[in-house]
């Protein structure tokens, strides 16, 4: 084998953290004690908890984006206690999630953020291997922190999450199978999480050219040039996933084109999320050791080289696996109104082409306004396992335009609130 990083994390370097009075653990696991190659892990406390003694529930939040880092869900969606300015600092958030709720984002897979792959073969370029990657990873930190996982787990993400989390889930739910509860290797999974989820690319890129046209960013002539470019992306997927991959970048293009430029994950706002400045913090050699990173690791917000090892894994549907969960765990998708990458057309199509036993009788439940504070923010339909959230004006970004939200959406999904 050869080696690709030389020295970046020869064991795990976790440890608590402090930042503005704020919490918890965060740090390097390596996850192949054989080439230490390793992910990294933020764990926020629930502000007036300890995950050591307490039992409140913990959230764990994969990134979305191809190759992005868990830092911008964390910090620039609202979900952690801190988010950072235009100058690289922090600031108390007090719309964080961890309210209620211990929540622990990972920088997966390897190469993401500040996680680092050291040798080629641990790239990862399959769906098992990635959810078996992250097992052992909490198999890990099960070890080292027993108290952490007696409690009800919860697993989330957005967009291309959706890809490894019911694979996670599946692989969870068959280990659990041959333990007792308390058991290393058992964890006490309760739910699903998935954000304008990429799980089936067949039923998300056929819905561009009508999406473009009801919004208004296309006419007539201009969908039925879109329809050909989704032919032949659809047409190539399963036999040639890199040409289809490719085919599905130049419709992007040709969209931006004659609609942009386009904020492809909210289309409505035609410039970039200002997340903040998180290269400038994330790499600032202060936070950088209270957070427990060696100093030779340099974050960045997107790894390119990630992003091409995961491009013939988009094509590769997930909606048999999640179909399956369903059985087993209750899952909540929700869909943002304004992302136009993963539309709301796209995600109740995806929905609606679940083989899952239950899909008839969600499809025939009541759809209902879902009210924050007298407000009407978006809508909800759920029966059995199921629930789907439709949130109004925003994009992928939920929590940067209205962190209240998405927070009251979380907490009503894991504890049973009801929504009316």
């Amino acid at each position: 084998m050869v080696c690709l990083f030389i020295g970046l994390v020869a064991a795990d370097t976790d440890a608590p953290f402090n930042i503005l009075g704020q919490t918890g653990y965060s740090g390097e696991i390596t996850v192949n004690i054989t080439t230490k190659s390793s992910l990294f892990y933020w764990l926020f406390q629930s502000l007036t908890g300890d995950i050591e003694t307490d039992t409140r529930p913990l959230l764990i939040w994969l990134p979305g984006g191809s190759g992005g880092s868990i830092s911008v869900d964390l910090l620039a969606e609202r979900i952690s206690p801190l988010y950072i300015d235009e100058l690289g600092n922090p600031h108390f958030n007090n719309m964080t999630w961890a309210l209620r709720m211990h929540i622990m984002g990972v920088d997966f897979p390897y190469g993401v953020g500040y996680s680092s792959p050291t040798f080629w073969s641990d790239w990862i370029v399959d769906i098992p291997t990635g959810a078996q990657v992250f097992i052992t990873f909490l198999n890990k930190l099960q070890m080292k922190y027993p108290a952490w996982f007696k409690r009800e787990i919860y697993i989330g993400g957005q967009d291309l999450a959706g890809l490894f989390i019911p694979a996670i889930a599946s692989l969870i739910q068959k280990n659990n199978g041959n333990l007792t509860p308390g058991r290393l290797g058992y964890f006490n999974l309760k739910g699903l999480i998935l954000g304008d989820t990429w799980v089936n690319a067949l039923q998300i890129v056929n819905t561009y050219d009508t999406f473009a046209y009801n919004q208004g960013l296309a006419n007539l002539e201009q969908r039925n040039v879109m329809t050909t470019y989704e032919n032949y992306v659809l047409g190539n997927a399963t036999s040639n996933p890199h040409l289809a991959f490719v085919a599905l970048q130049n419709l992007l293009a040709y969209v931006d084109t004659i609609a942009g430029p386009l904020n492809f994950i909210n289309y409505r706002l035609y410039n970039d999320d200002n997340i903040g400045n998180l290269a400038a913090f994330l790499n600032n050699p202060v936070y950088k050791l209270e957070l427990n990173v060696p100093r030779a690791v340099t974050w960045s917000q997107v790894t390119q080289s990630v992003s091409t090892n995961l491009t013939t894994l988009y094509f590769i549907s997930q909606a048999a696996v999640l179909s399956t969960v369903l059985n087993n765990y209750k899952v909540m998708i929700f869909s943002s109104q304004d992302n136009f990458l993963i539309n709301p057309i796209a995600v109740q199509q995806e929905i609606s082409n679940l083989n899952w036993e239950g899909i008839s009788d969600f499809e025939s439940a009541r759809r209902s306004a879902y009210t924050v504070s007298g407000n009407i923010v978006g809508y909800v339909q759920a029966s059995s396992n199921l629930t789907f959230v439709q949130i109004l004006n925003t994009g992928l970004i939920v929590g940067l335009t209205q962190a209240l939200n998405p927070r009251d959406m979380i907490y009503r999904f894991v504890f049973n609130q009801g929504w009316n």
